[in-house]
């Protein structure tokens, strides 16, 4: 029961992180540059890491940690993207809104999360056992 609680948990870090994201870049667009929204973007790396290094501490397990990295980045990125249609959908100054664009996006990012999340992941279970190992 308790290996899928924290699954859920991972899902959830997904989903409001996802939500939040669409807050973070709302509050900063007027002062963004492209080097800010690139430091940004590596935002989406922190709660991936994060979520890597819990389960191989939990499971010892660098395929479950990768796996658990990936699942977090995808979902954020999907709800981000479902949030944002919602969001567009709600705002009554935009008219018309080409949905198959964002289809693609999610598509995109989504592939980008899968990457990102093995080698976010696979660094993090890496350093976390060289960092183990030198500890003894």
């Amino acid at each position: 029961m308790k290996q899928n609680l924290r699954w859920i948990i991972y899902i959830s870090i997904g989903l409001a992180f996802g939500v939040a994201d669409y807050y973070i870049e709302t509050a900063t667009r007027q002062f963004l540059t492209y080097p800010l929204l690139m430091f940004i973007g590596l935002i989406w790396i922190i709660p991936s890491a994060l979520v890597a290094l819990y389960e191989i501490r939990k499971s010892n397990s660098r395929k479950r940690a990768i796996i658990a990295s990936t699942l977090v980045w995808v979902v954020g990125v999907t709800v981000y993207y479902i949030f944002y249609s919602l969001m567009l959908a709600l705002d009554d100054r935009v008219t018309t809104y080409p949905w198959s664009d964002n289809l693609l996006d999610i598509a995109f990012w989504g592939i980008t999360a899968i990457v990102g999340g093995i080698v976010v992941g696979f660094l993090t279970t890496t350093f976390y056992r060289m960092l183990s190992k030198n500890k003894q």
